[in-house]
């Protein structure tokens, strides 16, 4: 996923504070967003309500200084530093979560090879960050541009976090594309994508469980078909 297709796909105390600001990916299209959007909403309901035991000092202590004012959406200032650090914080409930799923990755996925040197933000997936990581098979993943047609197998996974306007870290959804036998549809390249909330419930999957509901994926992938329909995240952000 480069700029210009963004799709992709211890304690509070100890994040630290270092400059450098963090790049926003751009996003595709205003039909897409929306529909991300309202997925978003459902996946915020349960974030919304879940207790932040980290959080990010800077931004906690800007916003007691401005009187603990009312506020809503993520924070937009995120260093890469206090992206890395939030991520260090919340990846153990994001797996504890993921593994009450059954969906092939859930389990798993945070063995495996992660594609990206930090958190960075998706505008597409809700404006949370995130990170990718690719299972053995799907190794060639890393190659970025170069991946060609990834096999049977290959699965890609992506977590997610956001950061909101008080600095409090909370849980994302897990996206994965899981590579399926030739046929199993053809408008998907024969890729089947999933959406895992953030309590491990199995929002939907493509020929499953709200099957319906996750067509926005296959539309937006389909920019990617040269690509066999994987997006790349930002060269700034990429494991060389």
């Amino acid at each position: 996923m480069n700029r210009r297709n963004s799709m992709m796909l211890g304690s509070a105390a100890a994040l630290a504070v270092v400059g450098g600001t963090m790049a926003v990916a751009a996003g595709v299209s205003a039909d897409t967003g929306a529909k991300e959007s309202n997925l978003t909403d459902r996946a915020w309901a349960q974030i919304a309500q879940a207790p932040a035991d980290c959080v990010v000092p800077r931004l906690r202590t800007e916003w007691k200084a401005a009187g603990e004012p009312k506020v809503e959406g993520w924070a937009e200032n995120v260093t890469d530093a206090e992206a890395a650090a939030a991520y260090a914080c919340i990846k153990p409930e994001l797996a504890q979560n993921f593994a009450k799923s059954d969906e092939a990755g859930a389990k798993e996925y945070q063995g495996w090879a992660m594609v990206n040197t930090v958190a960075y933000g998706s505008s597409t997936h809700g404006g949370r960050f995130v990170n990718n990581f690719a299972n053995p098979t799907g190794k060639a993943y890393g190659k970025f541009e170069e991946a060609g047609v990834l096999p049977k197998g290959s699965i890609l996974a992506k977590d997610s976090f956001g950061i909101d306007k008080t600095g409090a870290v909370k849980a994302g959804p897990l996206f994965t594309m899981i590579k399926m036998d030739k046929g199993f549809n053809a408008e998907s390249r024969d890729w089947r994508y999933a959406l895992i909330f953030p309590n491990g419930e199995l929002m939907g999957a493509t020929g499953g469980k709200n099957s319906d509901g996750l067509g926005f994926c296959i539309a937006c992938h389909a920019a990617a078909e040269a690509n066999d329909a994987m997006f790349f995240l930002p060269e700034e952000y990429r494991v060389k």
